[in-house]
């Protein structure tokens, strides 16, 4: 798969993470502080979509077929697709998803878009002659905070709390 093929299908994924995470927020709807978390959450990743549709605008605008220092890979795109496949089959399940089952699920979601898509991010948009670099670090920046002020004071699994932890945007 080429280089925009896997930037289109990431942008597919963005979007569906975005509506998972509405989905999670109005099925928490109420209890406010977890709608709004949610609600925040699925903003991020449709901010999160148009940043990977500026890169690949701009890759087929230069005509790369690969970035330096930034390895995308088909298996990220399989890896979070199968994530996001679990998180779907067990919210239709139809007895309602547990905030510490939605986190350890979003963890996942969160660590293999951090660690495959966005760590080596920073290196190749330093580059570029745009706005670009600011937006994106800006919107990972307060996406990671986010999560990880949710999880510190609301994940019952420490181990959730520890993988967001390590997290962090440069």
């Amino acid at each position: 798969m080429s280089l925009t093929g896997i930037l289109d299908s990431l942008i597919k994924l963005e979007a569906r993470t975005a509506e998972l995470y509405a989905e999670l927020a109005a099925a928490f709807s109420d209890v406010p502080t977890v709608h709004n978390f949610w609600k925040g959450m699925s903003q991020d990743e449709e901010a999160h979509k148009k940043i990977l549709g500026q890169i690949r605008d701009l890759v087929r605008r230069k005509e790369l077929e690969e970035i330096e220092g930034w390895k995308l890979e088909e298996d990220t795109v399989e890896q979070l697709s199968k994530t996001l496949d679990s998180l779907e089959r067990k919210m239709s399940g139809g007895e309602g998803l547990k905030l510490s089952e939605a986190l350890k699920i979003a963890a996942a979601i969160e660590s293999i878009e951090y660690n495959s898509i966005y760590k080596g991010l920073p290196q190749f948009l330093r580059g570029q002659e745009s706005q670009l670099p600011v937006e994106a670090t800006i919107s990972i920046t307060a996406h990671l905070k986010r999560l990880k002020d949710f999880t510190e004071t609301h994940a019952e699994d420490r181990e959730v709390a520890r993988r967001i932890r390590v997290m962090e945007y440069r």
